[in-house]
This record gives structure tokens, sequence and C-alpha cells, in this order.
């Protein structure tokens, strides 16, 4: 049998072919592993703790616990040790050092710290664990009796891709150790695009780096973004002149600082930060000064989505006790209680509320993809508006128009009317995001918001990965081992 993540699900298929059986509920793709006694540890969701469940299907169940001392804010990357009941896996924490791989066990809570490192890690014969460290494989001596680490650290590979936000490395090595193969590292350049909306490429905005997340401002005049730290990965948010393409930072905590929401006067951010560990919201003037504290959960992370246009109300993604995400309003006025607006048991994401407050349109897998919703602002009813698959809504200021992304990147037009009867409209497809650009170039559609439209709807920005130089390469050792001392 064979093991994949897709359609919001951890799912399996006989390798010889056949029916594809569903598992369980994963939202993210932060790794699995499958033990020879069919139990499988996964990170259901980002933001939370790894969970068993059974390789026929079933409930899954939280097998570690999240250090608050350290900061931890996710459990990742869990790999099988060779007995089928400890396994390796890697914990996230907003404290650089505080990034671990661990040794767990099936069979009890605890967890043993092996050694800090941003990077998922396998064990291979004859006794070796595999880690990246700033882009570069290494190899350290693992006693399986022990559970320890011997010697220390050496080199196996350079300039192998590895992404330190995720504390993820492409590589994967056989089990007896004898076949390697890694992908090599590449730059992750994008620009910031204006679109009309036939596709055609108006002008690129500001220098190439590595955007993230993207939000235009309601004034129009600048941007958010993120981006990454290229040594630490460590994201921060700055802004981007839109005429000039001048950039400025705005965060440089050493946490990440990211997913953010315009005030609708435009002199304000709110951002979510992992700074406490678990997400927070806080929100700073763009024109500078001290970030304040607007919302810290003791148990949940908490994502701003979107800030109502009368400035009342910030929408948030706050995840449960499993990880999953749900969808709250936090009244900036008054007591400040959180009220729900999504709270099926399915994954909501987003929530961007209408310009007159009447409605917010989010995304949910509840229909076994994700797609687009629209409903009331804190009154019941729905309406799907994405027929396969949909992500990022995004209103027009009058409200004619509501858009979102299709999975390849399409982005899509749906009339929305009002009056005695509201009405939606059949999705038109308007172009095929950054195909302009360049052949080959692709939009990154998720997790990040990666495109934003002009107040009238005439314009679309888009964050555009730069094609690479050089087609994607796997690198595969054979015996490595044998050249060790």
């Amino acid at each position: 049998m064979v093991g994949f993540f897709a359609d919001g699900k951890l799912k399996k298929a006989d390798a010889s072919g056949g029916p594809v059986l569903n598992i369980c509920a994963m939202q993210t793709n932060l790794g699995a592993t499958w033990s020879q006694d069919n139990v499988i540890v996964f990170a259901p969701v980002n933001r939370t703790v790894l969970h068993r469940v059974p390789a026929a299907g079933g409930t899954p169940e939280p097998i570690t616990t999240l250090n608050a001392d350290r900061r931890e804010n996710s459990h990742r990357w869990p790999h099988f040790l060779p007995d089928g009941r400890h396994f390796l896996f890697t914990a996230r924490s907003d404290v650089k050092e505080n990034n671990l791989i661990y040794v767990g066990s099936l069979d009890s809570k605890d967890f043993r710290p092996l050694r800090a490192a941003q990077s998922n890690a396998v064990y291979v014969s004859p006794g070796y664990l595999l880690f990246a460290q700033e882009g570069t494989l290494m190899a350290q001596r693992f006693d399986l009796r022990a559970l320890s680490l011997a010697g220390d650290p050496f080199p196996v590979a350079e300039h192998v891709s590895h992404t330190t936000p995720s504390s993820s490395a492409i590589f994967g090595a056989s089990a007896d150790g004898k076949v390697l193969a890694y992908q090599p590292a590449s730059t992750r350049q994008s620009t910031i695009t204006w679109f009309d909306r036939a596709g055609k490429r108006l002008s690129t905005i500001g220098p190439e780096r590595e955007y993230t997340d993207l939000r235009l401002a309601p004034n129009g005049v600048q941007a958010a973004v993120v981006i990454p730290d290229s040594d630490s990965g460590n994201r921060d948010i700055w802004l981007i002149d839109l005429v000039g393409g001048a950039l400025t930072r705005l965060t440089s905590h050493p946490a990440n600082d990211w997913q953010m929401a315009w005030s609708p006067d435009s002199r304000e951010i709110a951002f979510a930060s992992d700074r406490n560990g678990k997400s927070s919201v806080y929100r700073k003037a763009v024109a500078g000064g001290e970030e304040q504290i607007v919302l810290r959960l003791p148990d949940s992370g908490a994502f701003p989505r979107d800030w109502s246009a009368d400035g009342r109300y910030l929408s948030l993604g706050v995840d449960d006790a499993t990880g999953r995400s749900r969808i709250w309003a936090l009244p900036l006025f008054g007591d400040r209680k959180l009220f729900p607006l999504v709270q099926e048991t399915a994954v909501s994401n987003q929530a961007m509320l209408s310009p007159d407050g009447e409605w917010i349109a989010y995304e949910s897998n509840e229909a076994g993809t994700v797609e687009i919703y629209v409903k009331p602002f804190a009154r019941p009813g729905k309406v799907r508006v994405s027929s396969a698959g949909g992500v990022q809504a995004r209103w027009r200021r009058d409200e004619r128009e509501l858009y979102y992304l299709t999975p390849a990147g399409d982005v899509m037009s749906v009339p929305f009317a009002r009056g005695e009867k509201t009405t939606l409209g059949a999705p038109t497809r308007l172009f095929s995001a950054c195909a302009d650009v360049s052949p080959g170039t692709q939009v990154i559609v998720k997790p990040a918001a990666t495109y934003d439209v002009a107040a009238d709807g005439a314009r679309f920005l888009l964050v555009c990965a730069v094609p690479a130089t050089a087609t994607p390469q796997i690198t595969v050792f054979l015996n490595w081992t044998a050249s060790i001392k």
C-alpha cells in the first residue's frame, strides 16, 4: 500500500492499482510515517501535535504535547525507527535554538530531545541520523539501543533544498542506507506584478525577492508583503510602495510575523506572530511605533484574515485543540469577546468580509475539496461559490464581484447581486495567474495570500515565481556510507 496526502485527507491505495481509500482528515501535509504494525503517525494540521491513526482509518489521537517552556508551536515530520514503536520528529518554536529533533514512542508521551535543528530527520542503517543544517545535508551516528546520538555531525551533501521556516529539507534515503536522494537548492525569487482582467502584464513593482503573503492597502498606495530571511528563515512584514517600488521593513522580531490584515484607513496592520509560541494577534501603525497585542489565546493560535470596512471587527482563523481552523470575529470595541462566524466540523479558513459588512467569503473542505463559500455575517445560511476547488476569496469594493483562485492558479470572477434576493452568478475564468510573465512560471497558491484586487476590479496584483534558470533535478547517491571513514 502507498499512503499520500490529497484533497485535505490522508489517503492510501494499493501500489499495483485499485481504489483510493480515505484514512482521515489532514489539512496540511507536514509529514506522515507508517509502521509495520499499520499505525500511522502524522501531523494533521499546522500548529498542533503529532497524532496516531490506524492505517485502516479511524479517529486520530494526539501522542505528543507541546513544550510551553520552549515556546513550541507545532510538531511535524515524523519518521519511524526500525522497531516500529519509536519515531523521530521535529518541534518548531519561535526561538531558533528551541527548534529540536526529538525521538518519541507510541508507548509513552515522554520524548527525548536529540539535537537542535530546523529540519526533518530520518534514520538509516548502519546507524546514522540524517538532517539538514543551513542547506547542508548532515549525518551523525545514532545508537538505536540507547536512542542517542554519538560523535560529531559531518556533511554529506551541500546546497540541499532547505526551507527553514517549515523545518523542512527535501531529501530521502533507503532504510538500508544504500540510496540517498535530495533536491539541490534553488533560489525562490518572485516578483510583484500588476495584471489587467485579461491577464496582460501591466507592470512589475520593486525588486525580485522571495515574497510570500501579499495584501493590498485599501488606499491602493502600498502593499504589505512577507519576506523570509534567507539565513534564519524568519518571516517579517515589509511594506512596498506601489509607485516607486521601495521596500520598508515593518516588523523585525526574531519570531515569525505574517498573515496580515489592513485597517480600513490604511494606517495600521494587524498580523499574526508566534513570538509567544502559539500565534497571537498584534497591530502596528505603518508609520512606525510600538506593536500592540490584540489577542492571545492560552491554548489556540489566532491569525487575522480581514479588518471590517467600519473598523469594528477582525475576522480570525483560530486553531482548535486538534489544530483545525475555525472562523471567529473579534470586536475591537466593548468587551472584545470573540464570537463564532463559521464553526462547522470541516476545516474552515480565510474569511474576507464584504465592504458593507453583511457577508463573509471563506474556504472550507466540507465537500471533500477546499471550496469557496459565502454566508451572512453572524447569521446562519451559506452558498457554495466554487465548483472545482477554490482559495483566497476577494471582494470588489462595490461588491458587484467576488474573486478567487483555482488550484491551477486561474483567477475566477463571480457576479454578486444585491436586492430583494441576493444572487451569485456562475464563476467565470478571467485569466491564468502569472502565465504572461514567462513560460513555466507558476503562482504559489497556498498557504500564503498571493494576490489581491484593486478596488474597482480592473487590476490584479500577484506574486509570481521567477522561472528557474535550470530544470529541477534530483541528485542520487549510491552506497554513500561507503565513503565514511
